[in-house]
């Protein structure tokens, strides 16, 4: 017996949408790597920015503070 996963997701006029394990998999993966993508680009996007304001960074990409900076 197949297993199906209501209510995950819904169509256009809010009826929810009925998926299989497979489809479920293949939605999360897909969101997966949509949110590694935007991961990336809000990466780059910080990396532009500490640049600009020319912020150090550490190995781990945390901010170094330097206490007689006045930020």
């Amino acid at each position: 017996m197949a297993m199906s996963y209501d209510n995950l997701l819904v169509d256009s006029s809010g009826q929810p949408v009925s998926l299989s394990a497979d489809e479920v998999i293949d939605f999360l993966v897909q969101q997966l790597h949509l949110l590694q993508e935007e991961k990336s680009c809000l990466e780059q996007q910080l990396a532009s920015i500490r640049q600009a304001l020319n912020i150090p960074v550490n190995g781990i990409g945390t901010t170094i503070h330097n206490p007689a900076s006045p930020l």
